[in-house]
């Protein structure tokens, strides 16, 4: 899941009331109350709530305060939030278990969806006549991999005393490692891994996705314990969205695609991060490191997020007149009329992908008067959380 736009691993708890977050995973900001939990040892002792955050779990995107542990070591989805989610937890003939969120929900509580699973409608012709002045090498679509031009590779410093975490990749189904190879082989031919050695070693899992694709994850949580690394402050998307001055009226959302791993790393750190893999066809095994900053490490958004701000400063400083809100991976522009709205947005895309980005056509609301950005619908002077309850859109 990404709590904060942070991916974290969790647990579901069917047993927990409530959600839990370790208390290093919590972003700094004064508490918002407390809870009174039993451990599992049967002792009650009182945590505190965090802020708000702004979770992400599947295609869901909601606001929840999760109860902060100091002794837990994983994040705990409890039955508030699976609750909010309406998930529907089923064991399956094959004997495991499966979660699954409701593609539409209905419910009282304040949500919005990233990404409804609905055949993709036509664009407008409106629409396509905005884009014809982008350069189409920008759109993570039409092929090619994300390098920002500008970066240089970054290193990743370790606490002192530190030793090489070496943990064993354990057995994959055949059909897990059938559905990761084209990951691998992807990864691979963009320059995003290389075959080496190293005495670090953390194993990979692959997770299917509703489209039959698999999704590969690594467990970074033993290397992320050894990172030295600025404690993250996550921003509330409601502090954020103040800043869009209430006078603009004409939006554009920006996804980035993959953000992270548009950033190099040295040679160094590349070592940190060496998972195990085995062909499924050859037999082939090695050990293969990442040449960029990889998904799942602790300081990830940062170090993107960082770059990102330095390769749009000189692009703010040349147009005054439309506004930029960054939050990690994803950019709204905002301007006082829809042709400055459009002139600004061509730019941006342009610049982006100058700058060696790579923007999703799939996820773009290119120059509209209503926009959903970080689960809030945003429109002129005005902003509220997604809210599925039947009518969707504010009036």
């Amino acid at each position: 899941i990404e709590v904060g736009g942070r991916p974290i691993e969790a647990l579901i708890d069917t047993g927990a009331a409530l959600s839990l977050l370790p208390l290093a995973e919590a972003p700094r900001g004064r508490a918002q109350g407390c809870a009174v939990v039993q451990g599992i040892e049967g002792q009650s002792i009182k945590l505190e709530k965090s802020l708000p955050l702004l979770v992400k779990v599947g295609d869901c995107h909601i606001s929840h305060q999760f109860v902060c542990s100091p002794s837990c070591p994983i994040a705990l989805l409890g039955r508030d939030l699976l609750t909010k989610l309406q998930a529907e937890i089923s064991f399956n003939n094959k004997g495991t278990l499966e979660v699954r969120l409701p593609k539409q929900q209905i419910s009282n509580y304040q949500m919005a969806l990233l990404n409804v699973k609905n055949p993709p409608l036509a664009r407008p012709e409106s629409e396509k006549n905005q884009l014809s002045g982008v350069n189409p090498e920008v759109w993570a679509e039409e092929g090619g991999f994300a390098r920002a031009r500008n970066a240089l590779p970054v290193h990743i410093s370790l606490k002192e005393g530190s030793r090489p975490v070496r943990i064993r990749q354990y057995p994959l189904k055949l059909t897990t490692r059938i559905g990761l190879k084209p990951l691998i082989q992807k990864f691979l031919q963009c320059g995003w891994l290389r075959e080496g050695t190293s005495p670090y070693n953390t194993p990979i899992m692959g997770v299917p996705k509703p489209n039959g694709q698999y999704r590969l994850v690594q467990d970074l949580r033993q290397v992320n314990k050894l990172i030295e690394a600025p404690y993250p402050v996550v921003p509330n998307p409601h502090t954020i969205l103040s800043q869009v001055p209430k006078s603009h009226g004409w939006f554009s959302v920006i996804d980035l695609k993959d953000a992270f791993f548009s950033i190099p790393l040295d040679q160094e750190s590349q070592k940190l991060f060496a998972f195990e893999w085995e062909d499924p066809d050859t037999h082939y095994k090695a050990q293969y490191l990442w040449t960029v900053v990889p998904q799942g490490l602790t300081c990830a958004p940062e170090i993107f997020g960082s770059q990102l701000k330095r390769d749009l400063a000189p692009f703010l400083a040349a147009h005054l007149s439309c506004n930029i809100v960054q939050y990690c991976d994803d950019l709204l522009l905002s301007t006082e009329t829809e042709t400055t709205c459009k002139e600004h947005t061509i730019e941006l895309l342009n610049f982006l992908g100058a700058q060696g980005y790579k923007v999703s056509r799939e996820k773009a609301q290119l120059v509209k008067q209503q926009v959903t950005f970080l689960g809030y619908h945003l429109w002129q002077g005005r902003h509220q959380p997604s809210v599925l309850s039947g009518s969707g859109s504010p009036e």
